[in-house]
């Protein structure tokens, strides 16, 4: 159980894994000096840990944890990239990526990579444990608006502000996959685990679902979303697309027929960003006025957060950790997958990073 874990980790020192497993203990109904003496010490350390990070030039724009919740990035208006030890002033590393400004960075879900889109079009990977720049893509002239990685790891899609959608594969030299719909933006696709299959949520509030292979248009799903559709997401299995509408309504959809799942209800603005978890058996959604919500594979609501006001950017389900981390506004949050319980934060004001 939890409360077991917790102790096993504070024994060998993993805090940070102490404090989840621990918290979610005590959520669950645990109590007594089993497990008040792990958790104090844990927090007392914790406590001790919280420090300011600086070495921007300007405004910091994008914070994001590497999975294993011991490392993080920071980005901002200076076109720097910094790679930080949790616990330690001075950044491992700093990568100067770009003239232009940097408004998002992006982690790969198995912790090895950070995508880095910035104003100049160009799309750049690194590898966190060499340091080292593996990618520099052109993905266009303009900024990008949103940037993931697949579940695998392997593929990074890049959407601009105009509505332009590149899929790029770690290990090849030009894009497997450029969408363009006219003047129409789209909102942030999805690439389905298998690659087979390219999900394009669209301003009209449809879903685009076309075959990579051949490059064609295989269907349109339509109804749930009366505007905008904004982000999608398959299922770790690919047998379920998750999709989230500016109606602040998310659509469910069996990948086998293309039947309508269900929609769920809970969010109060429009959605912005989806993630299943590793197991498949939950997803996490993000909206525009800083809220989460987790929810069964069914859609059963599950937990809910309700951050500062600003767009979740993005959220991370930890591969082994019953965590998740989620990019708010100016913060980088760590939440617990069950309760949604904060269990720590990254914020940033102005050029300096606080841990709080």
């Amino acid at each position: 159980g939890y409360l077991a874990r917790g102790q096993q980790a504070a024994i060998i020192g993993d805090t940070n894994a102490a404090a989840v497993y621990l918290t979610a203990a005590k959520e669950a109904g645990a109590s007594g000096d089993v497990l008040d003496i792990p958790l104090g010490t844990v927090g007392n350390t914790l406590a001790a840990e919280k420090m300011v990070y600086q070495n921007h030039q300007g405004k910091v724009w994008a914070l994001a944890l590497i999975p294993g919740g011991k490392q993080f990035i920071s980005a901002g208006a200076d076109g720097a990239v910094n790679l930080w030890n949790i616990g330690s002033a001075q950044p491992m590393h700093t990568w100067k990526d770009a003239q232009a400004g940097i408004f998002m960075v992006a982690v790969s879900p198995d912790g090895r990579y950070v995508a880095v889109p910035a104003w100049d079009g160009h799309a750049r990977v690194y590898e966190v444990a060499s340091l080292k720049l593996v990618h520099d893509w052109v993905y266009g002239t303009v900024q990008a608006d949103f940037a993931t990685f697949t579940q695998d790891s392997q593929t990074l899609i890049v959407v601009d502000i105009r509505g332009r959608a590149s899929v790029w594969r770690l290990g090849e030299s030009s894009p497997t996959w450029r969408f363009e719909h006219g003047d129409q933006a789209v909102g942030l696709p999805a690439l389905s685990p298998d690659g087979h299959t390219f999900a394009v949520p669209m301003r009209t509030g449809e879903i685009s679902i076309w075959d990579v292979k051949h490059k064609r248009l295989v269907r349109r799903l339509s109804g749930p979303h009366a505007s905008f559709a904004t982000v999608a997401s398959f299922s770790q299995d690919g047998s379920m697309l998750a999709v989230g509408g500016i109606d602040a309504t998310l659509s469910l959809w069996k990948t086998a027929d293309w039947s309508f799942a269900g929609k769920l209800v809970g969010h109060n603005s429009g959605i912005m960003y989806i993630d299943w978890s590793p197991k498949g058996d939950q997803l996490a959604t993000g909206d525009r006025s800083g809220e989460l919500r987790t929810w069964s594979r069914k859609g059963a609501p599950l937990g809910h957060f309700k951050g500062e006001d600003g767009i979740v950017f993005d959220i991370d389900w930890h591969p082994e950790q019953p965590w998740l981390v989620s990019a708010i506004g100016n913060s980088s949050i760590v939440l617990d997958g069950q309760s949604l319980a904060t269990l720590g934060r990254f914020q940033s004001q102005g050029s300096t990073i606080f841990r709080t």
